[in-house]
């Protein structure tokens, strides 16, 4: 079966922060891409090996400089088949 890729694309615009998205097949969130370090107010993390014509849960996640951690509503995107 071949495997698809997506990019979570968002923008902090008061603070700078580090990224990472929460996610899977289930609003569980079973999975968790690298964290990006990078303190950076544009923010597009890779998420590979997606299956096609496949429903999956998202969440991005940012933490400024001073530790606060602020989480995005979780959504439902669906690869192309």
């Amino acid at each position: 079966m071949t495997s698809t890729s997506a990019s979570v694309v968002w923008f902090t615009p008061a603070v700078p922060s580090t990224t990472m998205v929460r996610w899977g097949l289930t609003a569980a969130l079973e999975f968790n891409t690298p964290l990006n370090s990078s303190l950076v107010v544009n923010h597009s993390v890779p998420i590979a090996g997606l299956l096609p014509n496949t429903t999956y849960f998202l969440q991005a996640v940012s933490t400024d400089a001073n530790g606060a951690t602020s989480f995005g509503s979780v959504v439902t995107k669906t690869t192309k088949p």
